[in-house]
């Protein structure tokens, strides 16, 4: 979009001859809405949307106005930013990207050596490629440049897919790097099968023999564990039952923008659990922290609830909390009238790729820790813990606490054995989640589940 408006602002300006005063007022407001969109937008608001058009509208009247004489547009080092600026946009990409695999994208230093060289190769590119390219197709008929762009863009799209299709290059890096990076590819083979992501009924896919033992309920999060819980059924006849839905928590009345069936979802769930045998137990899992505050390995959303209940909320306040924990705990009960209900504490979410920050550390040389601080998980599920918790306390549902098993010494950790347990940034792998099958198995020897002694290994949520 803003490639095509830039295009109009040029032919436009050679055809709509302006008066000073015109060209004056049409910049200042293209300007008005450039620094707008500055001021006005953040990490917070949706893009690019409906909100890309200010700032390119803004580009487009100031190409517009054409004003030679402007304090900015007529400057000669911005008319040499301009000239140069496409050269510059091709480049600053690759460099972004390389900061960003390096895991520099942060630092000031190394984002002032980045923009130093996208102003370096940008020039570059301009003197010795951008400008003879250009003079040799300005001097060719228009079918020969066409025909010329035609095969380099094919060349490069043939290649892009040959990449692509084959899910890169294999065998570039070494066995260790690779075999780290193969872990985001090792989920259920049945996932997108038995996943929901749209729709109200569940395709209720089966796992294990035909001796129904339980039933797992909940969102990504609960079917990227389903085979744990499979792993740790008492015998091969066992059967789990998995009813899942993407980015959907299991809580009665939910309502969710961008799952607009989720809630009838829910709906489905609790009415189709009343003809399961009630010695059936659900084991219920959800990323709850996601739907209240946004998902951690993005600042875009932060703080902005993706769910609601009695009414939208433009950012996580108290009072969402408070009817989002409330909603949690009445559903749990509810469930629990007629069966026993496990209720999964909160995963860790890493916040990052596991797989891909491991790789790229094997292939650097670099040792990095990979795992988070316990006080953040805290922080951000201390109001799961407490619904959880009410829940336990108004009707006897059990809780199972993955933390013991991943989380030691003040920290929650996202690989063992030079092994990531995550297949992105808050999945588990087939091979993480077989970490939790010890404690899956409470569910099928039926003990008495009580709250883990608190240690500095564990949590002090109460």
């Amino acid at each position: 979009m803003g490639n095509a408006c830039w295009r109009a602002g040029f032919l436009l300006v050679n055809r709509n001859i302006l008066s000073p005063r015109s060209s004056f007022l049409t910049e200042a407001l293209g300007f008005l809405l450039i620094i707008g969109s500055i001021a006005g937008f953040d990490t917070s608001s949706s893009w690019p949307g409906w909100r890309a058009l200010i700032p390119v509208t803004g580009t487009l009247l100031v190409i517009f106005a054409a004003r030679t004489n402007s304090l900015w547009t007529g400057a000669s080092w911005m008319q040499w930013i301009g000239t140069r600026s496409y050269s510059l946009y091709l480049w600053h990409w690759p460099i972004v990207v390389a900061l960003t695999y390096y895991g520099q994208q942060f630092d000031p230093a190394f984002v002032t050596a980045g923009l130093i060289l996208t102003v370096i190769l940008g020039h570059l590119s301009y003197i010795f490629i951008e400008t003879p390219s250009r003079q040799y197709l300005s001097n060719l008929s228009l079918g020969a440049s066409a025909k010329g762009l035609m095969i380099a863009s094919l060349a490069v799209v043939a290649a892009g897919y040959a990449i692509h299709s084959k899910q890169g290059i294999y065998g570039r890096f070494n066995p260790a790097v690779e075999s780290i990076s193969a872990e985001s590819l090792n989920k259920n083979p049945r996932r997108d099968e038995c996943i929901l992501v749209s729709g109200i009924v569940s395709p209720s896919c089966t796992f294990g023999g035909n001796d129904l033992q339980a039933i797992v309920l909940g969102d990504s999060h609960a079917e990227a564990v389903t085979s744990a819980v499979v792993a740790a059924a008492p015998s091969p006849n066992s059967e789990v039952m998995e009813w899942t839905y993407s980015a959907c928590p299991i809580i009665k009345g939910v309502q969710s923008p961008e799952r607009q069936q989720c809630g009838a979802f829910v709906d489905w769930a609790l009415l189709q659990l009343k003809a399961i045998p009630h010695d059936v137990p659900v084991v219920i899992m959800n990323r709850y922290a996601q739907f209240a505050f946004g998902a951690n390995e993005s600042s875009i959303g932060a703080n902005i609830p993706q769910v609601y209940f009695s009414k939208p909320y433009k950012s996580t306040t108290p009072e969402f909390l408070e009817e989002y924990a409330a909603n949690l705990t009445k559903t749990a009960c509810l469930i629990a009238q007629d069966r026993t209900v496990y209720l999964v504490r909160p995963f860790p979410e890493m916040g990052f790729n596991v797989p891909n920050a491991m790789a790229r550390s094997a292939l650097l040389g670099i040792k990095k820790d990979v795992q988070i601080p316990l006080a953040d998980y805290q922080a951000r599920q201390e109001f799961v813990w407490k619904a959880q918790n009410m829940a336990r306390d108004q009707c006897g549902v059990k809780i199972l606490d993955p933390l013991p098993y991943l989380c030691s010494n003040g920290h929650c950790n996202g690989a063992k054995d030079n092994r990531p347990l995550y297949r992105d940034d808050n999945h588990f792998s087939e091979y993480g989640n077989k970490i939790l099958t010890p404690m899956f198995s409470q569910i099928f020897t039926d003990k008495h589940i009580t709250e883990p002694l608190i240690n500095a290994s564990t949590s002090t949520i109460k």
